[in-house]
């Protein structure tokens, strides 16, 4: 007889199957409750127990490159079990705002040492002209968890962003200190410039010495130095690089990128000779930038994520203490760090004090963009404008920010009449494989008015369209018999509308919204939504049953999710 551990698992997998996810490593989370705390079934989960296993057990019993399937997979048992009604959805949002926490430290935890973009130690400035590109050290895809696809994203020409990498304010410092060392110059015994050598060049270029040793570590990574026992001397690569072409010019910026997010805090710290604090992995705190885009994340919070993963390994008592202490003799570490990237050029700093955002340069956005996509996640780079497509402009509306879909709209629009806009914008929609693709190419043709007339007329005859143009043209000519909106194309709009949501996150607005999708007593419409021949069904159903605020309403919903597991 099968024991009730393998009987969860069993059901876990069929739930799994029949929600189009995949059980990955949800065995071995199940595995590890049962022996480490004794937990059988998720409906015995208690507070602490799922950060407990995350933090202290999985790092023990569990392969580095394994954790991002293992927290993927404790996400995935927190849906089973309120889908299944082993716990309630506020029960879940606990435990998941509980994981939720822990889930940056798990993430970074195996990539302590890793770095965004990898350095070769054994670099020299002839083998630099060799590299045909920064390759990764880490596989981005699986520490952030990041999806098949990235919204698009709009990058100038090569040779723009060379340029930009040739007036790096901190890349000219760093030539000039090289070409200040010349063809040589004597190291103390301590293999550094010599005292007066360091205060001399620290006043020619106006730094200090922290950022003296800044320079030195820079020079040397990018191949701008070489350093020898009791030697230093400029490279040929100092008089040269401004007018390399345009490939080697990016592809040193992006080195000094790497220097500076993966060895930059590390450098203060043996400056300092107080290696409490763990700041190998503060330079991950980029991709949270990529992720942001035109929206940027304020510098307090990314102050935040480097103290995170700071002060992760300290005990609870002495974390404040000690990060507090290095702010105050060295500055906040972020502040510090994105102090530099802003004079290399790869980021942007706005604002004052508290009020500070950064935000990616260009520069630094190409760079991630060919890591992110080296690592095998589909980052769609926009054409130029006049080559602009309405398959292009409904792909920033369907996945990119409300900044960039009204940066691309209006010289899209600029280059064609709105009637031919809207044509073009339903034959995108019609031809749709995606729900999120027909939901944003038919709310840009609702933008054009009475443009789009007869576009949403000829569309009636399409199923998949039929509820929009209802809706459009009860709007545009007056309400008819004929446009009114029957039960199955309410069906059709809800599953459009809520297929592809990201259910964690802001869950209370998306509660809201529910509420307001799925009023009371409305809940007759899922029975026309479970027989409908949608791609998202139950995923509708499911994202409902889950977060409805309304019970009785969700758990009609979950009911109906059944049916067509079933079906």
């Amino acid at each position: 007889m099968a024991s009730e551990d393998t009987m969860v698992a069993g059901e876990f997998r069929r739930w799994a199957r029949a929600a189009g996810r995949e059980p990955g490593a949800a065995e071995t989370v199940l595995e590890l409750l049962s022996t480490e705390f004794g937990v059988i079934d998720p409906r015995e989960l208690e507070e602490g127990d799922l950060a407990d296993l995350l933090l202290d057990i999985c790092p023990d019993e569990v392969e580095p490159e394994r954790i991002p399937d293992v927290l993927l997979a404790v996400y995935g048992l927190l849906d089973f079990a309120v889908d299944t009604g082993r716990l309630t959805s506020e029960q879940a949002l606990g435990l998941r705002g509980e994981v939720d926490e822990v889930a940056p430290t798990v993430l970074t935890a195996g990539a302590d040492d890793a770095e965004l973009f990898s350095l070769d130690d054994e670099l020299t400035e002839a083998e630099l002209a060799e590299l045909d590109g920064v390759e990764d050290e880490l596989d981005l895809r699986e520490v952030f968890g990041l999806p098949d696809r990235l919204p698009p994203l709009r990058l100038p020409p090569e040779p723009e962003l060379a340029r930009a990498a040739r007036c790096s304010p901190l890349l000219d410092r760093a030539r000039r200190f090289a070409a200040w060392v010349g063809d040589g110059r004597e190291l103390s015994g301590d293999g550094d410039l010599t005292a007066d050598d360091a205060a001399a060049v620290a006043g020619e270029l106006g730094v200090d010495r922290a950022e003296l040793a800044q320079l030195w570590d820079l020079g040397e990574e990018i191949g701008f130095l070489e350093v020898g026992v009791d030697m230093v001397a400029a490279t040929e690569e100092v008089d040269g690089w401004v007018e390399t072409d345009d490939d080697d010019a990016l592809r040193l910026w992006q080195f000094a990128l790497a220097s500076l997010l993966g060895r930059s805090l590390l450098t203060d710290q043996e400056r300092a000779d107080d290696s409490r604090l763990e700041f190998s992995a503060a330079g991950l705190s980029f991709m949270a930038l990529f992720l942001a885009r035109e929206a940027g994340i304020p510098l307090a919070g990314l102050s935040e994520l480097v103290r995170e993963a700071a002060v992760a390994d300290l005990p609870p008592t002495e974390a404040d203490g000690v990060w507090q202490e290095w702010v105050r003799d060295h500055g906040d570490p972020a502040a510090v760090l994105y102090g530099r990237l802003a004079e290399l050029g790869a980021v942007e700093i706005d604002g004052e004090d508290d009020g500070e955002l950064v935000r990616l340069t260009p520069l630094g956005l190409h760079a991630m963009w060919e890591q992110v996509s080296q690592s095998g996640v589909e980052v769609p780079l926009l054409p130029p404008a006049s080559e602009m497509t309405a398959a292009d402009v409904v792909s920033v509306g369907a996945e990119g920010s409300e900044e960039l879909l009204e940066a691309e709209w209006e010289p899209w629009l600029a280059s064609r009449e709105p009637r031919a806009a809207a044509l073009e914008l339903l034959e995108v929609a019609s031809a749709a494989t995606r729900p999120s693709t027909r939901v944003a190419a038919t709310a840009l043709a609702a933008r054009l008015g009475e443009a789009a007339l007869d576009g949403w007329r000829a569309a009636l005859v399409d199923p998949t369209l039929r509820p929009y143009s209802k809706q459009e043209l009860a709007e545009l000519v007056g309400a008819a018999p004929e446009l009114e909106l029957q039960p199955d194309d309410v069906a059709w709009l809800l599953a459009d509308s809520l297929t592809g949501v990201d259910e964690a996150y802001r869950p209370e607005e998306l509660a809201e919204y529910l509420a307001e999708s799925v009023p009371p007593d409305a809940e007759e419409v899922f029975e026309r939504l479970w027989r409908l021949e949608h791609p998202g069904v139950h995923e509708t159903l499911t994202l409902i049953g889950r977060h409805h605020p309304d019970k009785k309403v969700a758990k009609a919903a979950r009911k109906a999710a059944f049916k067509v597991v079933d079906r």
